[in-house]
């Protein structure tokens, strides 16, 4: 059935998942193409190219999409996402309104709104959100609607409220998570490193990783930098870990580091970043969790920056905690023991990353940041070899899109209320704070 364009459009999602972004747009092309009244593959290519950061392009697909069927919600979610990412939030909170209009139990806009709205103590989203919690839903609402409600009573002062929602959405999630297989992972990679392995030795584009635990400062970071007119900010990529798992690994998850296996990782990862036709000196890749590859960045691209987020460890995990994410690789954030475990690995690997190279790395400590912005800034622009950019102190403005789960406070100026926010539940907090310790 070579026009079935319902199989077409499967064919493209397979491909997206599996990263062949030729071939799925491809087959987008070809199911609207043999039907122009289905909107899937339009809304697929639009989601698409959100992901290779080409927003006007699926801004007019999804555009498309809802003129063959206004009232097609995934359409509106994407358009509103389109709007979200690039800070217009008024817009993204109307489409996600009528998106509960259409289906009042579709919880992806009810958490979708709590992550760009400042709730006060009368807010009615409140009262709706806590009545479909009533209802008989699924898994998956109830654990969207829990966090949504963790972060509006946080937003009115009543934390003992919110812990108990963050807590029960937290709860919810299957727990997959083995801290030990991961600590295993990261002595391996230790062990590898303790020889010395000669680099390669030809550079090409030029690359900025960005790395850290998650919610350390990496997006803020990120956007920080990309405000400069020489470097182009791609966002969180996978590339370098595909990298490493097609080239560098095998079953046993012991690693190949001969110079031809380097070579085909760096040559896929560059292939891979030419979905973004970039062309200035800079490409970030903002990916938190390649703080375990650091080794690996330090061997494959040479001439690479990398910058370290740190921020205090409180503030890190319960930031953590507080956030559900769509990765399978942040299920440790969870529990409070698989957090604390595994932000005592991430620690220990960083450990020994700084005594191996430690001179390549430039740590960026988010506390310094939000008490010297001009200073910290000048310091990470002098770092990555950069010419001073004025337009890096007012990364607010960056019109540049932002898809994580810090899209709300990157469209501010720095503010210091998010320092030690952890001891508004100090109390709710303890058992985490004596594992942090022990």
């Amino acid at each position: 059935e070579p026009k079935n364009f319902q199989v077409l459009n499967n064919l493209g999602l397979v491909c997206t998942e599996l990263n062949e972004y030729k071939q799925a747009e491809e087959y987008y092309n070809k199911a609207s193409d043999l039907n122009s009244n289905f909107p899937d593959p339009l809304v697929n290519l639009g989601n698409l190219k959100t992901n290779q950061n080409k927003n006007e392009e699926a801004k007019k697909l999804f555009i498309r999409a809802l003129k063959i069927d206004d009232k097609i919600i995934p359409a509106k979610i994407a358009l509103a996402g389109y709007h979200e990412q690039l800070g217009n939030f008024i817009e993204a909170k109307k489409i996600y309104k009528e998106v509960l209009e259409i289906d009042p139990n579709y919880t992806v806009a009810d958490k979708s709104i709590s992550l760009i709205h400042k709730y006060n103590s009368d807010d009615n989203h409140i009262k709706a959100m806590e009545e479909k919690l009533t209802k008989n839903i699924n898994t998956e609402d109830n654990k969207r609607l829990n966090f949504a409600l963790g972060k509006a009573y946080e937003d009115v002062g009543r934390f003992e409220k919110s812990f108990k929602f963050y807590e029960a959405g937290n709860k919810l999630h299957k727990k997959k998570f083995n801290i030990n297989s991961e600590t295993k992972h990261f002595d391996k990679i230790k062990k590898v490193f303790e020889e010395k392995i000669t680099p390669l030795n030809d550079y090409g584009q030029k690359i900025i990783f960005v790395l850290g635990m998650p919610r350390s400062g990496t997006t803020l970071t990120e956007q920080i930098l990309s405000s400069h007119k020489s470097v182009y900010g791609a966002g969180e990529l996978n590339f370098l870990r595909e990298a490493i798992d097609k080239e560098l690994s095998d079953e046993s998850d012991d690693f190949n580091l001969s110079t031809s296996s380097l070579k085909r990782a760096k040559d896929y990862y560059l292939e891979k970043i030419k979905i973004f036709g970039n062309e200035k000196k800079y490409l970030i890749d903002k990916a938190p969790l390649n703080f375990k590859w650091i080794g690996f960045i330090r061997l494959i691209f040479p001439n690479s920056k990398i910058i370290h987020c740190k921020r205090n460890a409180m503030d890190i995990c319960w930031s953590n905690y507080k956030n559900s994410f769509s990765s399978k690789l942040m299920d440790y954030a969870y529990d409070f023991n698989d957090l604390a475990n595994f932000y005592k690995a991430y620690n220990e690997l960083m450990k020994f990353w700084k005594r191996n190279s430690g001179k390549n790395v430039f740590d960026l400590v988010y506390e310094e940041l939000i008490s010297d912005k001009s200073k910290k800034t000048k310091e990470l622009i002098e770092f990555c070899d950069l010419e001073w950019d004025e337009n890096c102190l007012n990364f607010h403005k960056n019109k540049k899109a932002v898809s994580t789960a810090s899209l709300a406070q990157v469209r501010q100026p720095l503010y210091s209320s998010s320092v030690l926010n952890w001891k508004n539940y100090s109390e709710e907090l303890n058992h985490l704070k004596k594992l942090l310790e022990n």
